[in-house]
């Protein structure tokens, strides 16, 4: 089993999201922030077993059936 680096979050484990902060009475103006979570792909280790690549290849590969 082969184990390589997680191209989500680079390997970090940790991957940036933007959120958006509403207006509000006393800013009236919404924006948007960065916040950081746990990758979703790796679920924070920031690698991935050499089996789950694989098989996302094959299903991308795959053409569908008419």
């Amino acid at each position: 089993m082969t184990k390589i680096t997680c191209p989500e979050c680079e390997g970090t484990g940790q991957v940036e999201y933007e959120v958006a902060v509403h207006a509000s009475f006393s800013n009236p103006y919404g924006y948007l922030t960065a916040k950081y979570c746990e990758c979703e792909r790796c679920f924070g280790s920031g690698e991935l077993r050499g089996e789950d690549t694989d098989e996302e290849e094959e299903n991308d590969d795959a053409s569908p059936t008419i």
